[in-house]
Formats: structure tokens, sequence, C-alpha cells
């Protein structure tokens, strides 16, 4: 791993935490085929959870990146985008 970075931001979301991962993007990619293939709900915003949408794009810790959110069991907000 080259870089290893934290963001702490406020996101009012629904669950307890917020995770962000950024993946290279086959990564990316492969992540995605498997949360729509076990029907996990996901959005291209953190408010669109749901929508099961295409990933969006948003800005991140490096800039605009395609990005996914979905929840976890457990409520958490997990992220994830590519800068690939």
């Amino acid at each position: 791993m080259d870089a290893f970075q934290i963001q702490l931001a406020p996101w009012n979301t629904e669950g307890y935490e917020h995770y962000a991962f950024a993946l290279p993007r086959a990564e990316f990619d492969a992540v995605f085929a498997r949360v729509q293939a076990a029907g996990i709900e996901f959005g291209p915003s953190f408010h669109q959870v749901g929508k099961n949408q295409r990933p969006g794009e948003e800005s991140g810790a490096q800039g605009p990146a395609p990005t996914l959110y979905f929840y976890d069991p457990n409520k958490h907000l997990i992220e994830i985008r590519t800068y690939g």
C-alpha cells in the first residue's frame, strides 16, 4: 500500500459508522458485482442507498471518483470508490 489516509467527518448516516475504501478499478468492479449478486441495496451516494442505481461520482480525499454506498448487516455505511 502506497498511502493510508483517514478522513473524519460527520455524515448523518442511519447506522453507527461510515467506512470508506479506495480500491483499484478491477476490485471496485468485482465488489460492485458481488453486492448486486447478493441482493444488497446500494446507491450512488450515502443518502440514496436502496435506489440500486449504478455507482455515482463524488468528491473524496483524493478528488472526484466513482463511488458506491451500501450498509453492512450492522447498519454501518460502507463506501467504496476507485481513483484508477
